[in-house]
């Protein structure tokens, strides 16, 4: 069995590659169509003479808080996307709030509380984090929780300080499927000017607790953490190259459930997403959601395959 002191060595060596002092990614600038499903239900308990007249109505209430809602999410995504001006976190949390009520507001006007849970299925790229973009894999909260604020912020200020050129992070994206309850967070790294690079990646389970029009409450485990796409190893012969690659992935949920009963899993709270943009939060420790904020680009709808063509869900 491993030992405390050797779990911490290993945890921190898989942290090093991939935690940096990283200003909010801004994703390319690429608008998906979207259509916002509309209910067709209406109250019937109007009065017959007058029901053409409450239709009209409900139907230009709907039209306008499907209006207000496009404008909420059009203005979050314009201003974490704007290359011109550093974002603010307030302004963002503002934003965040006038997207998640203009929600809400639309939901009740459709009468509907109808699940949009399989909008989740597919990839997103990460497009701004009020936290070190790292931070957006489920292995970072949990590896909070196993290990307490003060030693996680401790290490975290070791790894944020290594200076850029020795070690740089890139994209961050997540790709899901509800179907299969999966989820697999990406973060590229590189080292040394880019002489090497990989892809960090933790593959994680989870269930829906909580859902409803365009937001929901999700359960997740964290299973394996792993470097992939290295390109040390696709300069290696092809035989020592296919063993490092079949090596499977450190099982970092079990390693942190080891240090503490429970840190192995964190909840999410996705709330709010739809064709084209997802802002989620995490939980922290002390139970709440006010922590951090994570704005995502849709890039795929795909739910086996990326962004980039590839498979991703062989664990």
């Amino acid at each position: 069995a491993m030992n405390y002191p050797s779990l911490v060595a290993v945890l921190v060596l898989l942290l090093l590659p991939v935690v940096s002092t990283f200003a909010p990614f801004v994703a390319p600038s690429r608008r998906l169509s979207i259509t916002i499903a509309r209910s067709t239900e209406f109250d019937d308990s109007s009065p017959s003479d007058s029901s053409d007249e409450s239709f009209e109505e409900q139907q230009e209430q709907g039209d306008s808080t499907a209006a207000a809602l496009a404008s909420a999410r059009d203005r979050l995504l314009d201003y974490v996307e704007d290359e011109s001006s550093e974002c603010s976190r307030g302004e963002v949390e503002t934003l965040v709030t006038s997207l998640v009520e203009s929600s809400r507001i639309f939901a009740a006007s459709e009468k509907t509380q109808m699940s949009t849970t399989p909008l989740l299925t597919g990839s997103w790229s990460l497009a701004y984090s009020s936290t070190d973009s790292t931070r957006s894999s489920p292995f970072f909260p949990c590896f909070t929780k196993a290990f307490g604020d003060s030693v996680s912020s401790q290490i975290y200020r070791i790894t944020d300080s290594i200076p850029s050129g020795i070690k740089d992070v890139g994209d961050a994206k997540q790709t899901f499927d509800v179907d299969k309850g999966t989820l697999v967070s990406r973060v590229e790294v590189s080292a040394l000017n880019s002489i090497s690079s990989s892809v960090m990646t933790t593959r994680s389970t989870f269930n829906v607790d909580k859902e409803g029009p365009n937001e929901a409450t999700l359960n997740v485990e964290v299973g394996t953490t792993k470097p992939e796409k290295s390109t040390v190893v696709d300069k290696l012969p092809d035989l020592f190259k296919g063993l490092v690659e079949s090596v499977p992935g450190f099982p970092s949920g079990m390693a942190l459930e080891a240090v503490k009963k429970g840190s192995g899993k964190v909840v999410f709270e996705e709330v709010f997403f739809d064709e084209e943009v997802r802002v989620n939060k995490y939980e922290t420790g002390k139970g709440d959601y006010g922590g951090e904020t994570f704005v995502w680009r849709r890039t795929s709808f795909g739910s086996d395959i990326d962004d980039e063509g590839e498979k991703v869900w062989e664990f």
